[in-house]
């Protein structure tokens, strides 16, 4: 396992997809264990859970900057770096004795994070497969869709034995030992194929600032829409009279829907290129927004909406990566991920707390309407989007 070329998918996609799983399913045990957390540290639950939001925000600032470390040094030295911080900020919250420290231990995580979680995984495949990584992209947010699900009960076990501090520290142990290796593993045929990249592309094939401007207005507009509504789900839900139960039920049925969407996606996806994909998801959010808002709550409806949505999310999901692949070449897309990065991630950061604080003064309704405006612009934004150069579709 010193080796790994770009023909070797099937070795890359399990190792890259074992440590994304690790490293996104680590950064959410404060789901699981905030209610020990809080008291521990003198936080409330508001403060506790904007601890994540201060890492989305640092994944934000920090993910232009290191676009030349890419370019430089390859995708695999880059992550290894990355998750070795994450590592070590993992087991410092650990031992993180307030609010300060607390926070300073998530910026901690972002920064490493922006170095070793999506974004770099999306072009790290980029790098070793170039236009032909959607596929590779499509697998492997089939595979790490279900982190949450997996890791929420680790956590929990981990939390109920050893307390939420040793479960930081096992955490920081599976990071240390499983990610850092799987990305130091690629650290060679990333930076070779960085190298290449250097002279391979012509210059005059990078798309407009329009096209970047439109297509990163319809990734992030969406992503606020995807993350907002996921994390107020079960509270919109139960303020439309399902009883929580039901509503916790629901929404777990949406979030196995969106993994089946991005399955389906990678069995079907050749069929229509990403950016005709993303419009059509995009139009199927607004449907279903619209069609939850105007006619009520009922149990068939709830059902339609579980449907039309999960799988429009799902297919949103993958396409933020898959999109751009039809505009920029592989040169170009590292520096273009790590440019969208950054109003991507400062609008997942701000997305749940102004959904929840627009569930509490406008209701149901207000979020919905909300929604549907948000991804409707993204979709004009979407129908803006001229055609993708021919030899990428």
């Amino acid at each position: 396992m010193d080796r790994i070329a770009p023909r070797d998918g099937l070795p890359l996609l399990i190792a890259l997809a074992a440590a994304q799983i690790v490293g996104w399913g680590s950064l959410g045990f404060p789901s699981v264990l905030a209610p020990g957390m809080a008291p521990a540290l003198g936080m409330d639950l508001t403060g506790l859970f904007a601890g994540p939001s201060a890492m989305f925000v640092a994944m934000a600032f920090a993910s232009p900057v290191l676009a030349p470390a890419f370019r430089r040094f390859g995708a695999g030295r880059v992550m290894t770096a990355g998750a070795t911080v994450m590592a070590l900020a993992m087991a410092a919250l650990g031992l993180a004795a307030g609010p300060v420290s607390y926070f300073l231990c998530w910026i901690a995580l972002g920064c490493g994070g922006a170095a070793s979680l999506t974004t770099a995984a999306h072009i790290a495949l980029s790098q070793l497969r170039g236009s032909q990584a959607k596929a590779g992209i499509a697998t492997l947010m089939v595979m790490t869709g279900l982190s949450g699900s997996l890791f929420w009960p680790i956590t929990g076990w981990l939390g109920a034995q050893f307390g939420w501090r040793s479960t930081c520290f096992v955490l920081a142990g599976l990071i240390a030992s499983l990610c850092v290796p799987i990305y130091a593993w690629m650290a060679a045929p990333t930076r070779q194929a960085a190298d290449r990249q250097d002279t391979a592309a012509p210059a005059g094939e990078r798309p407009s600032r329009g096209v970047f401007v439109l297509m990163t207005a319809g990734i992030a507009l969406n992503s606020c829409v995807s993350f907002g509504f996921g994390a107020v789900g079960i509270q919109l839900f139960s303020s439309l009279g399902l009883p929580s139960a039901q509503a916790i039920a629901l929404a777990s049925a949406m979030g196995v829907i969106q993994v089946a969407a991005r399955a389906l996606d990678l069995a079907f996806g050749g069929r229509l290129d990403a950016a005709a994909l993303c419009r059509l998801a995009t139009a199927a959010v607004v449907a279903a927004m619209a069609m939850l808002a105007l006619f009520g709550a009922g149990a068939a409806m709830l059902t339609a909406f579980a449907l039309v949505y999960g799988m429009a999310s799902g297919l949103l999901a993958v396409t933020r990566s898959t999109l751009p692949l039809l505009y920029y070449d592989k040169a170009a897309f590292t520096t273009a991920m790590s440019r969208i990065a950054l109003p991507l991630n400062i609008l997942i950061a701000a997305a749940p707390p102004a959904f929840a604080g627009l569930l509490v003064q406008a209701g149901a309704t207000g979020v919905l309407a909300t929604s549907a405006l948000f991804a409707g612009l993204a979709l004009i934004a979407l129908l803006l989007l001229p055609a993708p150069p021919v030899g990428t579709r």
